[in-house]
């Protein structure tokens, strides 16, 4: 049987393995941060492709554009326009 702090211990293993996902920690917070680009959250979906992002227009689904985030996936390092 497990004693108490090894389940501690492994819990904290799983929340700091999750934390080195190419997933943002907080999805909103590369979509606000859009902003910063000139660009509206609420015109853009955001789908994590390995170690890049996609930046999709809601109603142009061609107007797309590809992003690098940090490492700790709370801000844009770079948008590049990937497609009209």
């Amino acid at each position: 049987m497990q004693t108490q702090q090894t389940q501690i211990q492994e819990k904290i293993f799983e929340l700091i393995k999750k934390s080195f996902t190419n997933k943002p920690s907080n999805p909103n917070l590369l979509k606000i941060r859009l902003k910063e680009f000139g660009l509206s959250p609420v015109d853009w979906d955001i789908v994590c492709e390995s170690e890049k992002y996609r930046i999709i227009n809601v109603d142009t689904p061609d107007f797309q554009f590809v992003g690098y985030a940090n490492q700790a996936k709370t801000r844009w390092e770079s948008l590049t326009l990937s497609s009209l």
